[in-house]
């Protein structure tokens, strides 16, 4: 059985004095990034009850947005945005082509923000977002309509030039349950409540005025050197593949959201120039459940994951610090049954997997 996680990406700031705005006006942007994307049906046929599927896939997104810092070192933003992609939510793809889909997902998000520096501004993303989903096998399908969601998450930008700057952003979108839809085939109501969990990197212009970027002159970057230790907070998707040999070949594609924290120990050095290579070995705690098939029937776990990450990097300031976080992890996982299945629980043992993320530190 696969297994993986889509989490949040930590930030880390502490406040520093700066000058001017860089972000201030309007504003374009582009990202591309990894996704979960979870539905959680329910059928009233012959008591199926409730299904949490889900399955990760690449979305990118565009935005339009307008950028205001106040005198102090607060700022507000706000920008609609629209997202496509992989629109596959889960379900049984052996099983007579058995999938959900999420898509025409768009939105506006409130995003209160602070300015670490000059150049680097955080912030919370806050908003509304819809989208639509659906349910189709070989032989019918339930269109579940339009859902609107709350949207949730943080991020960063960094300027390098003259309005252009780059980002990195994490979020995740509760949508609401839809209306419930009657499937003719299955003689059954049936209602889903689709969900979205993405990370992902940003390229954008900003269209103010001109010489608002402060280069570093004066670079003395190595604000991390040394031994750290850290904690991490954050939401996550984790989901589960799960194939079932018996009779035809059966595969399940699900997911459950849940919060994850997360400490880690490491090292940090900074090479004779703004390059930096770090490593850490980290270990993940919280939320377990990685999917449910039909109510009172089988849920999946997965828990104990750790691992060990290197972490090339590079000083954008003095004090800030990006990098790609790559390495290995070890989960374990397995899945637990009730009801008219209850004693046929199934052990999977550990599984070692690739881990791979970009991040941002400042300090």
């Amino acid at each position: 059985m696969k297994r993986s996680i889509v989490m949040c990406l930590s930030l880390f700031f502490s406040s520093v004095a700066f000058a001017d705005a860089a972000f201030d006006g309007v504003n374009a942007q582009i990202g591309v990034g990894v996704a979960n994307l979870g539905s959680d049906s329910n059928w009233s046929h012959a008591g199926w009850g409730q299904y949490k599927y889900g399955e990760k896939g690449v979305l990118a997104n565009i935005s339009l947005g307008y950028s205001h810092k106040f005198d102090n070192q607060f700022n507000v933003a706000t920008n609609t945005f629209y997202i496509f992609g992989s629109d596959k939510s889960g379900g049984r793809p052996d099983d007579g082509s058995t999938i959900y889909k999420t898509n025409d997902t768009w939105g506006v998000v409130f995003e209160p923000g602070y300015y670490f520096s000059e150049n680097s501004l955080g912030f919370l993303k806050l908003g509304y977002a819809r989208a639509s989903s659906k349910y189709e096998d070989s032989t019918t399908r339930a269109n579940y309509g339009n859902s609107d969601g709350f949207l949730y998450g943080l991020g960063f930008k960094q300027a390098f030039q003259d309005h252009i700057y780059f980002g990195a952003e994490t979020y995740r979108i509760d949508f609401s349950k839809s209306d419930n839809v009657f499937n003719a085939a299955w003689s059954s109501n049936t209602n889903n409540k689709p969900s979205v969990t993405y990370g992902g990197i940003t390229l954008g212009y900003n269209f103010g005025s001109d010489h608002k970027y402060e280069s570093n002159k004066n670079n003395q970057p190595g604000a991390f050197n040394g031994i750290n230790a850290q904690l991490g907070l954050g939401f996550a998707e984790k989901s589960s593949e799960f194939n079932y040999p018996g009779g035809a070949p059966d595969r399940f594609d699900l997911s459950d959201k849940g919060a994850l924290s997360n400490i880690s120990l490491g090292y940090s050095y900074n090479l004779n120039n703004q390059f930096n290579i770090a490593a850490n070995i980290f270990y993940t705690l919280g939320s377990n459940q990685a999917g449910e098939w039909r109510s009172g029937g089988y849920k999946w776990e997965i828990k104990d994951v750790w691992g060990i990450s290197v972490e090339p990097g590079y000083y954008f300031t003095n004090s800030a610090l990006g990098y790609l976080k790559a390495g290995y992890a070890r989960t374990s996982s397995k899945s637990l049954t009730s009801g008219v299945w209850a004693g046929d629980d199934s052990n999977f043992g550990t599984s070692d997997g690739f881990l791979m993320v970009l991040a941002l530190n400042n300090y």
